[in-house]
């Protein structure tokens, strides 16, 4: 509903689980976290410390790593989650009248449009982001960018972590052999690893080779100078 105001904190990895699970993009959004940064350098501050910051308010710390998978919920957990969305509106509209005080509103609105124009990364086109990959011939990144697609999908058929796949790390050595055997695999990767995705890493590697469409090789990675720069 574009007329109604939707008020996040920290929104980015929501926005992603409801563009998969909904194919829907928000409209007229804000999120608390990232409208704070506007007013200070501390960009990562967390609800319960804007919640003090804004409303005076101190909010119970102890569920955040309980386990919220456990059903059914504790009362506690159902406290602490109704606290967690009770004063979103009320933080809001302390921020905002402080972006209106600093003149910087329109700054906050124009980033939130970034944001939500934003799109989740393609399964194909993860490996771009990978340490090294930079260094690594166009027919290496075929490979890599064969090997990281067919690992974004598995994560995410076992709704586990990409680590707890096949590392980045495996996936560019492997990018990187001349040849990739089973005995190499089995060298290369810790046991359970191995045994259960080294003919599934083989089967990716050989058909990787085959493809025509090479991807561009990737621009260098920030010099020490750059990065600091940047950091600034």
């Amino acid at each position: 509903d574009p007329k109604r105001m939707k008020v996040m904190h920290a929104c980015s990895e929501d926005l992603e689980v409801i563009d998969h699970h909904l194919n829907t993009q928000s409209v007229n959004l804000v999120d608390t976290q990232l409208a704070h940064a506007f007013l200070s350098p501390h960009f990562s501050l967390s609800y319960q410390g804007l919640v003090e910051k804004y409303c005076g308010i101190k909010l119970p710390k102890q569920q955040t790593r309980s386990n919220w998978l456990r059903r059914p919920l504790t009362d506690e957990q159902i406290t602490y989650a109704e606290k967690d969305a009770l004063y979103l509106a009320r933080l809001w509209l302390a921020i905002k009248d402080r972006l209106v005080g600093m003149e910087r509103l329109s700054w906050f609105k124009e980033e939130m449009t970034h944001v939500l124009g934003q799109t989740a990364d393609e399964p194909h086109e993860y490996y771009r982001g990978m340490k090294r990959a930079w260094r690594m011939s166009a027919q290496q990144l075929a490979i890599l960018r064969g090997l990281s697609n067919w690992r974004e999908l598995e994560a995410r058929r076992r709704d586990v972590p990409r680590g707890r796949t096949v590392p980045d790390e495996y996936l560019i050595a492997i990018a990187e052999a001349p040849t990739v055997t089973r005995n190499f695999l089995v060298g290369l990767l810790p046991k359970p690893v191995a045994l259960r995705y080294a003919k599934s890493l083989m089967e990716i590697y050989e058909r990787s080779i085959e493809e025509d469409e090479l991807p561009p090789v990737l621009p260098p990675a920030l010099t020490q100078r750059e990065g600091r720069v940047v950091k600034e």
